[in-house]
């Protein structure tokens, strides 16, 4: 006969994580199931920060603003302003969990980022996601919530409407196992690598999306997917939003910076959606680079940086 868990998270990234403390408040017997070692999701790698409000002339309201504008209006209110309102607390919880935020003089140092009217996200030492991941990890350890490491969920156990579990496939043995479980919590990640392109690791796989669809979920909005506008040339790692925010330019082949055109007032730090189709737009209309090893990419240049700036950022 199989364990019974109360709550059963799948994934083990920032969401699966902070999920699992959360429900471990309720109930002891929250337990994590991964297809991977906890330090190996992709949260680790996020860089360029955490938003909030963190400066005097800034506001909850002009954040919701900004997001809601982000999304070309899109966006449910609702779940914005909940998000949005909660941002806060969540840094006092980060902060007591032992996470620490850049500072200058006791206040916290924002960087101004995409789509932002004002300087609103908050960094450790441009490693955010490895900083969150390492001290969450640590609480979830102290708070004796098992991770099942290695299991690959295939399917949801359900009838009628109703979830009772999931179905996973253990790597290291060769063998699967029900999971039986009152709640189950879907915290995968993103689906890159259901793209010839991305910047997410090879693990974002969807999985997530896919175990809710077969199981008869109905899904919302899956035709936005974002997609960072800027990464190394042939190898689809990520360059932190960061370096744009510190004043990198973006040239197309004639030395021209382009985004004067599509966003003359937010330029390079406009919505990340913005900055990608602009970039198509240079390269489909002619005016991307080349060379022997690689066609059609935009330079991002440093050039007029200066090394403090640099060193700083």
């Amino acid at each position: 006969m199989n364990d019974f868990i109360d709550v059963l998270i799948v994934g083990s990234g920032i969401s699966g994580l902070r999920a699992a403390l959360e429900a471990s408040k309720y109930s002891d017997n929250v337990k994590i199931i991964s297809k991977l070692p906890v330090m190996r999701s992709h949260s680790v790698s996020a860089a360029g920060g955490i938003n909030s409000v963190s400066v005097s002339h800034d506001s909850l309201n002009s954040f919701i603003a900004d997001t809601i504008k982000g999304s070309d209006y899109l966006a449910d209110q609702d779940a914005v302003s909940i998000l949005v309102n909660h941002t806060t607390e969540e840094i006092k919880y980060l902060e007591s969990i032992g996470v620490n935020f850049d500072k200058s003089d006791k206040a916290y140092s924002a960087n101004k980022l995409g789509g932002a009217e004002f300087s609103r996200a908050l960094n450790s030492s441009s490693q955010i996601g490895l900083s969150i991941m390492q001290r969450l990890y640590e609480e979830v350890k102290r708070n004796d919530i098992q991770i099942l490491e290695n299991w690959h969920v295939l399917d949801l156990i359900h009838k009628d409407g109703t979830c009772y579990g999931l179905i996973a496939f253990n790597k290291d043995h060769n063998k699967i196992k029900a999971f039986f479980s009152s709640i189950v919590i879907l915290a995968t990640g993103p689906a890159g690598h259901i793209y010839s392109n991305t910047t997410n690791s090879t693990n974002c796989t969807g999985d997530g999306v896919a175990i809710a669809y077969r199981a008869g979920a109905y899904l919302k909005d899956m035709e936005f997917v974002q997609f960072h506008p800027t990464s190394l040339i042939g190898s689809n790692i990520l360059i932190t939003e960061r370096a744009r925010s510190a004043g990198a330019y973006l040239f197309n082949k004639n030395g021209e910076r382009f985004m004067t055109k599509y966003a003359p007032s937010s330029l390079e730090l406009a919505p990340r959606d913005i900055v990608s189709r602009s970039i198509i737009n240079e390269i489909n209309d002619g005016f991307g680079l080349k060379d022997s090893k690689y066609d059609d990419y935009i330079e991002l240049s440093f050039t007029h940086l200066s090394d403090s700036v640099l060193n700083e950022k």
